[in-house]
């Protein structure tokens, strides 16, 4: 049963070409660690800027709906696009 949408912030890494880590492809820019680091995926989850992949049962209108661990709340990049805030569907 999946309760987030993708991996970003749990089991994901994204590398550029200069071996930069960001926490989604999408923010490539925004990079957190370097394959130079002993465990970049720890950094991933221990950095609390930028994207957060929150659970579906953090979300408000998420945790009551029947269809939640089928959606997951979609794309927490794109919900803070529209929402301004991460924890909201």
């Amino acid at each position: 049963m999946d309760k987030r949408t993708c991996g970003v912030g749990q089991s994901y890494l994204v590398f550029d070409y200069k071996g930069q880590i960001a926490k989604c492809q999408m923010q490539l820019h925004k990079t957190v660690s370097s394959v130079d680091t002993q465990d970049p995926l720890t950094v991933v989850r221990e950095d609390k800027a930028g994207i957060q992949n929150l659970s579906v049962e953090e979300k408000e209108g998420c945790r009551t709906c029947e269809w939640k661990y089928w959606c997951t709340g979609g794309c927490p990049l794109a919900t803070f696009k529209a929402t301004g805030r991460y924890d909201i569907q």
